[in-house]
């Protein structure tokens, strides 16, 4: 399958599961604006150790970059006494066990994606599903705002309390930007899609399909280029990484730059084992390495939209206006958070608390949009203002200023 790099480019990848495909932006960031810490005091009297980090992806992967800024900075910050052994492509925990096989000490590192294990911590799947409506900012600020969640996982006592319970504690989310929607058949309005088949990767996107009219079929991300291929799917609808490191474009050649909703409930975890057993000065450069794998992370995420909009232009695929399309996606949103609110898990005594503390922390960094990075959602009133906003990818962002951001963001929860 064939691929064209934009920026750092994009490899070959292999997960997708139950809501989240991660797939990889090769190469590394783009002058992250934070610099490896010296050797940290605290850590004289501590014994070497080899963390094993399993991850369901590529080593180009997204994911895989964000874990590798984490290891780069831990490494350094210990002398060299904390090192990292990485096992990718699912050969050590196979993507859909990552949450168990994190917990029971398999890997000490690893991918845990709660809506993967919604039974083990409904909490988190809960509030994961509700993140697309809170944090309905649109593009380009929600391709960039998985530091709320790593917030939100590390100060509220229910979140921590419900992955304390399954042996993990985060260490930071990792979510996608708004997916779009590719078919093989033209698409000029939300009338097009009535009836269609798309693949799509969870709950959260099943509903917002099928407010569309569209049936929803659930397929791991290594079958959609067949589906496509063998008209199995009409449709897919994905992060621009999976579209274009799946090489989905050269099967389906209609593309809608919509805003539909961000893969959330996604972090790098480790065994609260492994954690409880380091001293509290590694535990610190572990919480300050969040920041350059957030800064990686979010370049990454940005990059795919310049990426899928070379990919398309390269391969003749047609965009389609999505101005009717958003609305509609926005309102059905709007109904999918009301059903859930009106169902929340049975175990939450005090769901509403949870879902002001969630839109508290969106709140507090919706704040920060201005304050230190000038970004505005998105003109999409035309379809040539839609394709420029999606072509800029990371030049549209400060990076000096995001790290800014995003380390007053995370700085009150800071062991």
């Amino acid at each position: 399958m064939k691929t064209r790099t934009a920026g750092r480019g994009l490899g070959a990848m292999g997960l997708l599961g139950a809501g989240l495909l991660l797939a990889g932006c090769a190469g590394g960031p783009t002058g992250s604006a934070v610099e490896s810490p010296g050797a940290a005091t605290g850590l004289e009297g501590m014994d070497p150790v080899v963390l094993r980090v399993a991850l369901p992806t590529t080593e180009t992967a997204t994911s895989s970059l964000g874990m590798k800024a984490v290891a780069d900075y831990v490494r350094e910050g210990s002398d060299g006494k904390i090192d990292f052994e990485f096992f990718y492509n699912g050969t050590l925990i196979p993507a859909a066990e990552s949450l168990p096989g994190l917990s029971s000490g398999v890997a000490d590192i690893g991918l845990a994606v709660n809506l993967w294990a919604a039974d083990s911590v409904p909490a988190g799947s809960w509030v994961d599903q509700l993140a697309p409506s809170v944090e309905a900012w649109g593009f380009p600020q929600v391709a960039i705002s998985n530091a709320v969640q790593s917030r939100f996982a590390f100060e509220n006592d229910v979140i921590r309390e419900e992955l304390a319970g399954v042996n993990i504690v985060p260490l930071f989310a990792s979510a996608t930007g708004p997916f779009l929607m590719l078919c093989a058949d033209p698409v000029e309005g939300p009338e097009d899609l009535r009836g269609r088949s798309v693949r799509v990767g969870g709950e959260v996107w099943g509903a917002e399909v099928t407010n569309l009219g569209m049936s929803p079929i659930f397929m791991p991300g290594g079958e959609v280029y067949e589906g496509l291929q063998r008209g199995v799917l009409d449709c897919a609808y994905m992060d621009p990484n999976s579209i274009v490191a799946l090489g989905l474009m050269e099967v389906a050649k209609h593309l809608a730059l919509t805003d539909g909703s961000l893969s959330s409930g996604t972090q790098l975890a480790m065994n609260k084992d492994v954690w409880d057993a380091l001293p509290a000065a590694a535990q610190q450069l572990f919480f300050d390495a969040t920041i350059p794998a957030t800064v990686v992370w979010a370049q990454e995420t940005m990059d795919a939209y310049t990426a899928v909009i070379e990919n398309a232009e390269e391969m003749g695929v047609t965009l389609a206006p999505v101005e009717e399309l958003d609305r509609l996606i926005q309102q059905n949103r709007e109904v999918r958070v009301n059903d859930l609110l009106a169902s929340p898990p049975s175990s939450l005594e005090d769901p509403e608390a949870l879902h002001k503390d969630f839109e508290d922390v969106a709140t507090e960094w919706d704040s920060l949009w201005e304050e230190h990075l000038g970004i505005k959602r998105a003109d999409k009133s035309s379809l040539a203002k839609t394709i420029a906003a999606f072509s800029m990818g990371s030049e549209a962002v400060d990076w000096e200023a995001f790290e800014a951001a995003i380390t007053e963001l995370l700085n009150p929860v800071r062991p």
